[in-house]
């Protein structure tokens, strides 16, 4: 694992932290749909 890597994983947890505060600040169904296929997508760039 390069640092590189390890930057882009670091990187992607905080945004998904921020989507999740996000997310339940503004608990529309849309936003929450929206954030699961967000934290989905990004899963698999991290396991790609």
């Amino acid at each position: 694992m390069n640092k590189k890597h390890l930057m882009k994983i670091s990187f992607i947890s905080i945004l998904i932290t921020i989507l999740m505060i996000n997310s339940s600040l503004h608990s529309s169904a849309v936003t929450r749909d929206w954030y699961v296929g967000s934290s989905v997508k990004y899963a698999y760039i991290i396991t790609a």
